[in-house]
C-alpha cells in the first residue's frame, strides 16, 4: 500500500476515497479515529489515503485532475 494524499479533516478523506473508487481504483483511510481534527500537521497523525502500489499512478492522476477542476 502506498500513501496517495494526506489530510486534516476525515471527511476529505471519504471524498477522495470516493472519487478514487468511482474510477475502479480500491483506496483505504489510514489514522482516521487516531487523528484530531485540526491538529494533524503537528505529528504523524495525519488521515492517509493509501492505494495499493499497482494503482498509485493512477490514483495520483485522478486526485491531481480533481483538483485542478476546483
Amino acid at each position: 500500500m502506498k500513501e496517495v494524499a494526506r489530510y486534516t479533516e476525515p471527511y476529505l478523506a471519504h471524498i477522495a476515497k470516493g472519487l478514487l473508487e468511482s474510477e475502479g481504483i480500491t483506496a483505504a483511510i489510514m489514522n482516521e479515529n487516531s487523528s484530531l481534527p485540526g491538529f494533524c500537521n503537528m505529528y504523524d497523525g495525519a488521515i492517509k489515503l493509501v492505494v495499493s502500489d499497482e494503482d498509485y499512478d493512477l490514483a495520483l492522476k485522478v486526485l491531481a485532475a480533481d483538483s485542478s477542476s476546483e
